[in-house]
């Protein structure tokens, strides 16, 4: 029996235009870019993409990448030159990706059975949640914010399946949180099961999963294809109509900086969305309306079929 029409909010859509965000994983940022002088990758994003696009961007870095007590310690120095840079652009706002990239959030999972370990392998580092939340948040806010600017949002790292816990430890120290879910089509490929939620609810937090995958899938896990995220607009274009399921969404690694033909695929992404009538925001705009933290959303009749 069919069930009556009900209001439902519309997360993809502001005054009618389709929503675009864009955010950054830090991993990646010490690889060597395969361009004259060998930048580390984070140095083409800065230039080719930051303050090329004038467009709002979300920003993380893993500390045991960029900073002093992570895996890198001599050349930590230069990586948070290029992160302060990145940080005080205007149309950029910060995240955290945490410490050491922890790859599972759920501390009853037992090591022997965690195919890639904990974490990156930072020497003498042990997991500890604590320390990959609030200290990479304050090291972020203490060492490399600029002044008036501060953390806004974590970025979870590997499976990003966090369990309530976790995502209410974020939520208790007034943060957003975004990343999980995998939602990936594309021509050939374009089953709408691909297409997951746009939340993770729990009684006492809001996990926000990312609206489309990262580069991961279109460059068979950076296999190959270093172009292959150019394909991610066939994905925007399949998710928009005939009925738009999600938002316009670049979302991406560092190291999409390492090849030129990473780079170029990626300034694709951007020259194509400059094209389409967006309604570009930060993604901690966008976590604010799946989290339910602001009424300012637009809403639409969807008719539900029993």
């Amino acid at each position: 029996m069919p069930l009556p029409a009900i209001p439902v909010p519309d997360v993809t859509t502001e005054s009618g235009r389709r929503i675009f965000t864009s955010h950054i994983d830090g991993d990646g940022f010490p690889s060597k870019a395969w361009m004259p002088g060998k930048p580390y990758s984070a140095q083409p994003i800065l230039l080719g993409v930051l303050k090329k696009y004038k467009v709002p961007h979300t920003v993380s870095i893993i500390e045991g990448e960029v900073g002093p007590d992570g895996m890198y310690p001599k050349e930590s120095a230069a990586m948070e030159a290029i992160a302060r840079k990145m940080f005080a652009l205007p149309n950029v706002e910060i995240a955290s990706h945490t410490f050491s990239h922890p790859f599972f959030w759920d501390d009853r999972i037992q090591a022997k059975d965690k195919q890639y370990g904990d974490s990156l392998p930072i020497p003498g580092y042990k997991l500890d949640y604590t320390r990959e939340i609030d200290g990479t948040v304050n090291y972020i806010n203490n060492e490399l914010a600029p002044k008036g600017k501060k953390v806004v949002i974590l970025l979870w790292s590997g499976t990003a399946d966090p369990i309530e816990s976790m995502v209410r430890r974020v939520s208790n120290l007034g943060l957003l949180n975004v990343n999980g879910g995998n939602t990936y089509v594309v021509k050939g490929d374009d089953s709408l099961t691909q297409v997951t939620p746009t939340i993770a609810w729990y009684p006492s937090a809001v996990q926000v999963y990312a609206p489309v995958i990262n580069e991961n899938l279109y460059t068979n896990l950076w296999t190959e294809h270093h172009d292959g995220f150019g394909r991610a607009k066939e994905t925007f274009e399949l998710l928009g109509e005939p009925r738009r399921l999600k938002p316009v969404s670049i979302y991406y690694h560092m190291y999409s900086g390492v090849y030129p033909t990473s780079l170029h695929a990626l300034q694709s992404l951007y020259d194509w969305a400059a094209k389409q009538p967006l309604i570009p925001v930060h993604l901690s705009d966008y976590a604010r309306r799946l989290a339910g933290c602001t009424p300012s959303v637009s809403v639409r009749i969807l008719k539900v079929n029993g």
